[in-house]
């Protein structure tokens, strides 16, 4: 068992005890609820004014529970202003010398409005003091496509294929409305794809997140959050993508909403048909020869996505709701591998190896969600928040590889066929319970809770190699790996005053492993450890426009179930994996400097250490041409990123969201294999861009642009690549029916490109995920528009690091 408690920097406790000291005991804090005159019903997003006798004014929204808050006021006259449409305006005066709690109805207007048009639009880039948030309407450019393409749109995050990290960084924890997305990369990446881009809300980009978040992830948490509707009545919307690359393809889906007052129902079920080839090239260069691979896929994309659940109100203060997830998918994948072993002597050609491989991949998950609030206050702000979540999830890859070999003239060398079945049926089951109680204060909040997390996962592994004069081999292998953490935490943030803001948390997590490979002789690990991970924001806002925030946190990486499994899985013949059962979670310290002006200017300054983090070693033998990988704790990195973004959104004509990202990684590795050092600077740019057509904005076009320079991650030095994704689209029938077209990686440049080290040898790849495509994409909004779908259920809870 190993036992490891952290330490608290004394420098961090010392500042946030020096500004809690000096919150002014002057401030006082003005509350209430509004409610409908004639229903006695919450409002909710009622316009909310507090003006001073000195014309300075505050302005929030009231929540669903039609609460409303003004926090650090000095004593004096104001003036409470409330509007809301359909609504009579109400005005009300106040002479504040002490905390004052006003509840107010408003009554409806005798001349209401049939249609509004609202104008008024969030920022595209928001900075809060602990996340950066991206909010997705208007960008045409994601129109047509899916959640991952919208994650590629994000600023900060970086996608490669199925790999999502934020840029200049590794190991991120991507979320859907608050809870973890626990699949594997390519299970991850296929869920992502089955979620449309319309049904995205927001982007929340959290590279120090607040403590009642899970401390897995070393770099931060991506949170997607969903679209919710919220008046009553029923709606829906259906969707059609057809898509052409070098094949086609189709997905479809529709997505309902019914709210019957104290009952909210949702459901949705989406699906997709398809294919894509990418390419993939490799060359190793041996001492006495040099192997030139080549690979083509073809993968055949197919998966039905579906989600039902309900919200009911109890009570005034109390709700119950619950959810089911499932999804399925079936990606059948063939691919031919042609591999040239060229004599570095002579430069003529040795050998050829050709391989046929066939994958008939399966994804499948299905979860469910529980969820209870209870409010112990009349406005709904003190509260209790429980969660209950199971998720059963299974990934099935056998890979059949047939291989023969050529000799130089052509001819199929006698005894050198081989059949090879690698097989790795994984499975995993998930448990969590999660709670958490809200304390506001007047001009602060307290909140605590906790969370306990059960995961089973189980590998069951095949192999089988039968050929021309070599013996057969057929070995099976079942791998069952627990984890269980224990968690709890505190979270503190107030307001100092008008300018400051400061929020502070701390989060302990005790995790218990056991992996147990059952044909491998004395091979149960076990393992225990604790730790502490602090994390502290201040903000600071010097007037309307210019905000500074700095913070620090410290997360965990703890390796993918799959990477513990010892036993050997052959992804083709000369190239299979090892799993490492003595593999140690690694820690991470963040920080962060940031400040924005005038919501569109946003600039932030990051630095990050970790050491003995987790990596993936390319073994390539030059007696055998075989690549193993294996995964070692063998790295320490140290990376700071500059991240510059520019937004322009006041022209009624034009959007534009630029950003720049300048960063350096240092990485040390403690292993013989590779270089003991490898560091270089890194950057990469992109511009997204929105034209309106017309002043309606019912026609309009996009142009996205992005360039990665070379940069340096691990032990891989990566070449630049850049793209250009162009697309229009135009509303009809009064903006429910909405016809899109989009060209993706235009020039086809998408070409991904590294190269590597290890064992003397030097090993460069390049691959094209198939990225240029043309879709088009039809949506159609029916009903009245005015539902409210729950909002606590995704049904995404926990489906994290199984099979990665």
């Amino acid at each position: 068992m190993k036992l490891t408690l952290t330490k608290v920097i004394p420098g961090l406790a010392g500042i946030a005890m020096l500004f809690i000291a000096n919150v002014s005991s002057g401030q006082i804090a003005v509350s209430g609820k509004i409610i409908d005159s004639s229903t006695n019903s919450a409002l909710e997003l009622v316009t909310v004014r507090l003006q001073s006798a000195a014309m300075q004014e505050k302005v929030v929204s009231s929540d669903s529970a039609g609460g409303y808050t003004f926090t650090g006021l000095q004593p004096g006259r104001y003036k409470l202003v409330l509007s809301f449409i359909n609504f009579t305006e109400r005005i009300l005066p106040l002479n504040l010398g002490k905390d004052t709690i006003v509840n107010l109805s408003l009554s409806r207007s005798s001349r209401q409005l049939n249609a509004v048009n609202v104008n008024a639009r969030k920022p595209v880039l928001e900075r809060k003091i602990d996340r950066l948030i991206f909010n997705v309407s208007n960008n045409i450019n994601v129109i047509g496509s899916d959640a991952l393409e919208v994650l590629s749109h994000t600023p900060q995050v970086k996608v490669d294929g199925n790999s999502i990290s934020i840029i200049g960084k590794e190991g991120v924890t991507i979320m859907i409305n608050d809870r973890p997305l626990q699949l594997g990369p390519e299970a991850r990446a296929a869920y992502l794809k089955s979620i449309p881009a319309e049904s995205v809300e927001r982007i929340e980009v959290m590279t120090n997140p607040p403590a009642m978040y899970s401390a897995q992830g070393s770099s931060g948490i991506v949170n997607i959050v969903l679209k919710k509707k919220k008046d009553p009545g029923y709606s829906g919307t259906a969707n059609l993508n057809l898509s052409k690359s070098k094949s086609g393809g189709a997905s479809g889906g529709v997505n309902l909403n019914y709210n019957s007052g104290k009952m909210r129902y949702f459901g949705s079920i989406n699906s997709a048909k398809g294919a894509h080839i990418p390419t993939y090239n490799r060359t190793v260069f041996y001492e006495s020869q040099t192997q030139q691979e080549s690979t083509e896929t073809k993968e055949l994309s197919q998966f039905v996505n579906g989600e039902a659940g309900f919200d009911a109100d109890l009570s005034t203060t109390s709700s119950l709701g619950a959810s089911v997830n499932f999804f399925y998918s079936y990606p059948y994948q063939t691919n031919t591998v042609r591999a040239l072993f060229i004599d570095n002597k002579d430069k003529l050609p040795d050998s050829i190896s050709e391989q046929h491989n066939r994958e008939k991949v399966a994804y499948r998950s299905i979860s469910s969600n529980i969820h209870y609030a209870k409010a112990f206050d009349t406005l709904n702000r003190k509260r209790l928040v429980v969660d209950a979540d199971w998720a059963a999830t299974s990934f099935d890859r056998p890979n059949m590889i047939d291989n023969i070999l050529y000799g130089a003239d052509g001819n199929p060398l006698p005894g050198r066929f081989s059949s090879t079945i690698s097989s790795n049926a994984q499975s995993t089951d998930l448990y969590s319970l999660n709670g958490v109680v809200y304390l506001p204060g007047r001009q602060d909040e307290l909140s605590f809770g906790g969370r306990v997390n059960f995961i089973k996962n189980t590998n069951d592994v095949l192999l089988d190699v039968s050929g021309d004069g070599a013996a057969h081999i057929n070995n099976k292998n079942l791998f069952t790996f627990n984890e269980n953490t224990q968690a709890l935490f505190v979270n503190y943030k107030t307001d100092l005053g008008s300018h400051w803001s400061f929020q502070s948390g701390l989060r302990g997590e005790y995790t218990q492993t056991k992996g147990h490979s059952y044909t491998i002789p004395d091979s149960i690990h076990t393992n225990a450890y604790f730790n502490l991970f602090p994390t502290i924001y201040l903000l600071y806002k010097l007037n309307s426009k210019h905000t500074l925030t700095l913070n620090y946190g410290r997360r965990i990486n703890r390796p993918g179930f799959n990477s513990f499994n010892p036993y050997r899985q052959y992804y083709s013949q000369y190239q299979y994996g090892e799993g490492n059962p003595l593999l140690q979670p690694s820690i991470s310290n963040n920080f962060s400097l940031s400040e924005t002006y005038n919501d569109n200017l946003n600039i932030s300054l990051q630095y990050s250490y970790s050491n003995d983090q987790t990596g993936v070693i390319s073994l390539v033998q030059d007696n055998t041409r075989t690549t193993v990988l294996k995964f070692f704790n063998f790295l320490s990195t140290r990376s700071a990123l500059l991240s510059v973004n520019y937004t322009i959104d006041k022209i009624k004509w034009f959007q534009s969201i630029n950003e720049f990202d300048l960063y350096y990684n240092r990485s040390v590795s403690s292993l013989g294999y590779t270089a003991p050092e490898i560091s270089g600077w890194g950057a990469a740019f992109s511009s997204d861009n929105s034209f309106f057509f017309n002043s309606a904005k019912t026609f309009a076009g996009g142009v996205y642009f992005s360039y990665q320079f070379p940069d340096v991650s691990g032990i891989y030095n990566n070449a630049r690549y850049y793209y250009f994704d162009v697309s229009a689209r135009y509303l009809l029938l009064k903006s429910k029916l909405q016809v899109a077209i989009k060209l993706s990686d235009l020039f086809k440049t998408r070409n991904v490109s590294s190269q590597y080290l290890v064992n003397g040898i030097l090993t460069t790849d390049m691959s094209n995920n198939d990225s240029r495509r043309v879709t088009l994409s039809l949506r159609y909004n029916f009903g009245n528009n005015r539902l409210k779908k729950g909002q606590a259920h995704s049904a995404e809870t926990n489906k994290g690091r199984a099979g990665s």
